[in-house]
């Protein structure tokens, strides 16, 4: 047994090699960070390139690292223009101000009716010509999984909201 209190107690050698690495797991995001972050993503496909005319000492490869989030953006221009960095975040801020988005208002693409298919296997209880006429209105789809599956109006948001943030992000992924 070690004493602690021994300053001449020494631990026994490991040999880390023969140890499995361990994970570090990213804490488990809301709905709503979930959906916020596909949105996010979603708008970056469109605005890197804008940024990439903007700032052209950026690489394309930088900009989709950083994924539409501001703070590794701001830090990359301040490194790369050497800027001071109140600068930075004006010019960022109203990048992203002004920034005319070129993404259809159909967040699905036209897709809904494929994506319907895939709510019908989420929840089999519901008709697709139910989920088909929804055209993918989260309110509407929160009130069918609410009604159908008798759950609380959270609990139906919950769902649909990490339903409708899967599918954005599928979506905004490069084919």
């Amino acid at each position: 047994m070690i004493n602690l209190h021994d300053s001449d107690a020494t631990l026994p050698d490991v040999d880390t090699a023969s140890q499995p690495p361990s994970l570090t797991l990213a804490p488990a995001l809301s709905a709503d960070e979930l959906e916020q972050e596909a949105q996010l993503k979603l708008r970056w496909v469109d605005q890197k390139k804008s940024a990439l005319l903007r700032w052209t000492m950026l690489r394309m490869d930088e900009l989709e690292a950083i994924g539409g989030h501001t703070e590794p953006l701001i830090e990359l221009i301040c490194e790369r223009y050497v800027l001071p960095r109140a600068d930075v975040e004006k010019q960022v801020q109203h990048f992203l101000d002004n920034y005319i988005s070129i993404v259809p208002k159909d967040p699905y693409n036209g897709r809904w009716e494929e994506l319907a298919a895939i709510a019908k296997g989420r929840w089999n209880k519901l008709h697709i010509n139910e989920l088909i006429q929804t055209k993918g209105n989260k309110q509407t789809l929160v009130n069918l999984v609410r009604r159908r599956y008798a759950v609380t109006p959270e609990e139906a948001r919950k769902q649909v909201t990490q339903f409708v943030a899967k599918c954005t992000y599928e979506l905004s992924r490069p084919a």
